[in-house]
C-alpha cells in the first residue's frame, strides 16, 4: 500500500492503496482479469513525509535534584560540551540491524575519574564549555584533541547502565525521551522538494518542558531533540539532498553512510549527490565520495538522522530532488474471460463485434435484445425496455399484441381483421367496427333504415330494411 515494490518485498504489485477490486488487491497481488505495470508518476506539487521527533532533557528542571537519581534523567549528550568542528566520522558507516546509526566513539568523553559530565547543571544562562565536563573551571576534557568530546559513551544514564547514551538518540525510550510523529509537507518547485521551517522547535509547548521535567532554553524554546526521516525511492542516479542546519546530521542510503555532519556546531550546509556508479559525492566534505552499493533501477531507503543538541539556535532546512516514487498502474485485460468491474462482459476468445448476444472485442455487450437497436436478423422490435403487453415491443424483442395482428384483444379492440378495408360490416382502422346495420346511421345502400338495433317489428327490420305495415 505504499506505492513501491522493493526488491525484498513479496509483492506482485503496489498501487498505493489497500483496496480490493482495482486490479491490485489489499495484499498486493494482481487480481484476476488485470495486468499491472510499474509506472513513474508525474511530480506532485508537494510531498508529505512523516518526521519522527524525540525530545530529551537538556536543561533539567530545578525540581529534579539531582536528575541522575530521578525517573526522568537528563541526557548527557545534550547541552553538555561546547561547539566544535564538523565531524564526518562520528557514526559508523553502516546502520545496525534495527536500522539505526551507531556511535563510532571518534569523539567520546573518557571515563571517570579523567572526565565527569556535569549532569547536575541547571543554569541555562551560563552555557559555557568549561561548566559542562569535569565541573566549572576545568579544561581537562573540554578541548581534548579538538573535538570537544561530543558524546558520552563512558557515562551511561543511571537507569540504563552499560549502555552508550547515544543508543537512545533515535529509539523510543519512555524515561529518556518523548516521541512526536508529524507528517511534514515538502513543497516542490522545478523538481526540488524543500522543508524550510526557519527556526525549528517542534517541541515548543510540548515534551519535557510541558511536563515540568525540563527548563525552557533561550527564547523560552524547548531545545534538545532529534529528528528521524525515512523514505523509499527508486534510484536512477543524480538524486541530491541539501541540508543546512545545526547540529548533527547523518544520511544513510541502503543502510550505508552517505553524508555526515557530526558534533555540536553552527549552521552548516552540505549537499550529497547520488552518482550512477552507486557512490555518494559531497564537494564540501573531507570525505568527498562514499560507496553505497546501489544500482540504478532498484528501490532503496534513504534514512536521515538529525540532532539539535546545543541551545544557541535550531536550524533545519532540507531540500531533496529525484526522490520520487513510482507505483503500479493496473488495467483490465479484455479477452481473458474474466469480467472485471470496468468491463460489461468478457467471453475470452469468443469476443466478437458482430455476434448477437455476444461480447465485443472492447468487452462491451454486443447487439442484443434491450440495446434499443433493432437487429433485423434476430429481432422484430427493440425499444430498450421490451415489456409491452399491447401495442409495443414485448419481452424477447417480439411484437406484442396490437391492432392489425388479426387477433381481437377485447380489452383494446372492437375488431381486428388485419385488413381495415372499412367495408360495410367490416373492421375500420384503429380496430373499430366499420359501417354496419345497427349503428344508427343509414348506409344507403344496402340499408333503408337504421334504428340502432337489430330487432324486427319496430318499423325497421333486423337487417335495416323498412317494414311494410298493412
Amino acid at each position: 500500500g505504499d506505492g513501491l515494490i522493493l526488491p525484498t518485498d513479496n509483492e506482485d504489485c503496489d498501487d498505493g492503496n489497500t483496496l480490493d477490486g482495482d486490479g491490485c488487491s489489499s495484499t498486493c497481488t494482481v487480481e484476476p482479469g488485470y495486468m499491472c505495470n510499474l509506472v513513474q508518476q508525474a511530480l506532485p506539487p508537494s510531498i508529505t513525509i512523516p518526521f519522527t521527533f524525540r525530545d530529551f532533557i537538556a536543561y533539567p528542571s530545578g525540581v529534579i535534584v539531582p536528575p541522575e537519581t530521578a525517573a526522568m534523567q537528563r541526557h548527557p549528550d545534550f547541552q553538555n560540551g561546547c561547539l566544535g568542528a564538523v565531524l564526518e566520522n562520528m557514526t559508523n558507516d553502516t546502520l545496525d540491524t534495527e536500522g539505526k546509526p551507531t556511535n563510532s566513539l571518534a569523539c567520546a568523553l573518557p571515563a571517570a575519574p579523567a572526565c565527569v559530565p556535569d549532569v547536575d547543571y541547571t543554569d541555562p544562562a551560563g552555557d559555557s564549555c568549561l561548566d559542562r565536563d569535569n565541573g566549572p573551571g576545568s579544561t581537562a576534557c573540554g578541548g581534548m584533541n579538538g573535538c570537544q568530546r561530543s558524546t558520552h559513551p563512558n557515562h551511561p544514564l543511571a537507569g540504563h547502565p552499560n549502555v552508550d547514551p547515544f543508543f537512545y538518540w533515535y529509539r523510543d525510550t519512555p524515561d529518556v525521551n518523548q516521541t512526536l510523529v508529524v507528517p511534514e509537507v515538502l513543497m516542490g518547485a522545478a523538481g526540488v522538494y524543500s522543508f524550510n521551517p526557519g527556526a525549528f522547535f517542534p517541541f515548543d509547548g510540548k515534551g519535557w518542558v510541558m511536563t515540568g521535567d525540563e527548563l525552557a532554553g533561550p527564547g523560552t524554546h524547548n531545545f534538545g531533540f532529534t529528528s528521524e526521516v525515512r523514505q523509499w525511492f527508486q534510484f536512477q542516479g543524480g538524486e541530491s539532498l541539501t541540508f543546512q542546519g545545526d547540529d548533527d546530521l547523518f544520511v544513510y542510503v541502503n543502510g550505508k553512510l552517505g553524508l555526515a555532519i557530526g558534533s555540536k556546531h553552527g549552521a552548516t550546509t552540505r549537499t550529497m549527490v547520488l552518482n550512477a556508479d552507486g557512490t555518494a559525492g559531497c564537494a564540501m566534505c573531507t570525505t568527498t565520495s562514499r560507496t553505497l552499493g546501489i544500482v540504478p533501477g532498484n528501490v532503496y531507503e534513504i534514512a536521515i538522522f538529525h540532532a539539535e543538541r546545543q541551545a544557541v539556535a535550531s536550524n533545519f532546512n532540507l531540500s531533496i530532488t529525484g526522490f520520487v516514487k513510482a507505483k503500479s498502474e493496473c488495467t483490465s485485460v479484455c479477452g481473458d474471460g474474466v469480467v472485471t468491474p470496468d468491463e460489461e462482459c468478457d467471453n475470452g476468445a469468443m469476443n466478437s463485434d458482430t455476434a448477437y448476444n455476444g461480447c465485443t472485442t472492447m468487452c462491451k455487450r454486443g447487439p442484443s435484445c434491450g440495446d434499443g437497436n433493432v437487429d433485423a436478423t434476430n429481432e422484430q422490435c427493440d425499444d430498450g425496455v421490451n415489456l409491452s403487453t399491447y401495442g409495443g415491443c414485448a419481452p424477447g424483442c417480439v411484437n406484442g399484441p396490437s391492432c392489425g395482428d388479426g387477433i381481437v384483444q377485447p380489452e383494446h379492440e372492437e375488431c381486428d381483421d388485419g385488413v381495415f378495408a372499412a367495408m360495410y360490416g367490416g373492421c375500420a382502422p384503429g380496430c373499430k367496427l366499420g359501417p354496419r346495420c345497427g349503428d344508427q346511421v343509414v348506409q344507403n345502400p344496402p340499408e333503408t333504415c337504421d334504428d340502432g338495433n337489430r330487432v324486427n317489428g319496430d318499423g325497421c327490420k333486423a337487417n335495416c330494411i323498412k317494414e311494410i305495415v298493412k
